[in-house]
């Protein structure tokens, strides 16, 4: 075999120390373009989701550029943890890092913006469709006695034991009744 340098790669433990300095100072400066990139490329876009939202609501484009945006998040204290939470789940659509309107009526600007994940966002979405959607129901006992008056049946079936779905049949004629009540819409 000819002397010289060999073709494998030292380990950490068989490097010298100045080797040790400089395979670190290679490696951090490598991982910090990575999440440099994967930062940039969130935060771009988060931007472009957001100019969109902005167009089809009818609202005025957001009131900073991109260089804010991520201006912005940079300054946010739960910044890193969701991105560390997001990296370590392999990129779950999920625990993607986004940004909500505090007030939807009000178009994106700095002060009404907060940073979240994807999936709060959409859960926050999700609750305020059901409660513009869901109608009040009012249980009665077989007798016609009214009970008890619910926000509807998600919350009456909770509270009883009874499958939403059935209350909803009961209070739409499909059912008599169920759960040993009757309810109807009020």
């Amino acid at each position: 075999m000819a002397s010289g340098k060999s073709s494998k790669k030292k380990g950490l433990f068989m490097m010298t120390p100045e080797e040790k300095k400089v395979y670190m100072k290679e490696y951090n400066k490598a991982y910090k373009a990575k999440n440099k990139f994967e930062f940039n490329f969130i935060t771009k876009k988060i931007y472009g989701a957001q100019r969109e939202s902005s167009r089809r609501r009818g609202h005025i484009y957001p009131d900073y550029d991109l260089g804010g945006l991520r201006e912005w998040m940079l300054k946010q204290d739960n910044l890193s943890k969701l991105l560390k939470d997001y990296k370590a789940s392999g990129g779950e659509k999920d625990l993607c890092p986004s940004v909500d309107r505090l007030d939807d009526e009000v178009g994106y600007t700095l002060g009404n913006i907060q940073l979240g994940t994807w999936r709060d966002n959409y859960m926050k979405e999700v609750a305020k469709q059901a409660v513009r959607q869901s109608r009040s129901v009012i249980q009665l006992d077989l007798n016609d006695e009214v009970i008890k008056e619910w926000a509807g049946t998600r919350e009456a079936g909770r509270a009883l034991g009874i499958d939403q779905s059935n209350i909803s049949k009961v209070c739409r004629g499909v059912y008599n009744h169920a759960g040993g009540y009757k309810f109807k819409y009020s």
